[in-house]
């Protein structure tokens, strides 16, 4: 990270907190460029921001033991994924362009409109 210009990371969730969920590794990456004070920008399209659910809410995917250690799979934590909080994220790239913190809120809130507009369909949240 020390050599690095900036730390990219992909995104699969935009928390309503604007918290990043990514894959496991994630947060140190975010750390060690914020120790190096290299700017974080998360990658992802729009539909990806929740208006409606904190890193603190999420259900992170995890996945059995024995993928860790087989001989001991119930001591093993196979976190597939983790959050990295707003703030060691610089900005967000998305399809709109490159966004700050207000702008992702905003989008989150027309996310929010949507989703409580549209009518109730089989199998949504």
């Amino acid at each position: 990270m020390r050599e690095a210009d900036i730390l990219l990371l992909g995104t699969d969730t935009i928390c309503s907190d604007l918290a990043v969920v990514n894959k496991a590794g994630s947060l140190p990456a975010a750390l060690a460029a914020h120790h190096h004070e290299k700017p974080c920008a998360a990658v992802a399209d729009t539909f990806k921001i929740s208006g409606w659910v904190s890193s603190e809410e999420i259900v992170l995917e995890e996945g059995p033991g024995g993928e860790i250690w087989e001989a001991e799979p119930a001591i093993c934590a196979n976190v597939y994924f983790e959050s990295v909080p707003a703030g060691l994220i610089t900005c967000y790239l998305t399809e709109k362009g490159i966004l700050a913190h207000h702008q992702i809120r905003e989008e989150a809130a027309r996310w929010r409109r949507i989703r409580e507009a549209a009518p109730e369909s089989p199998g949504a949240p």
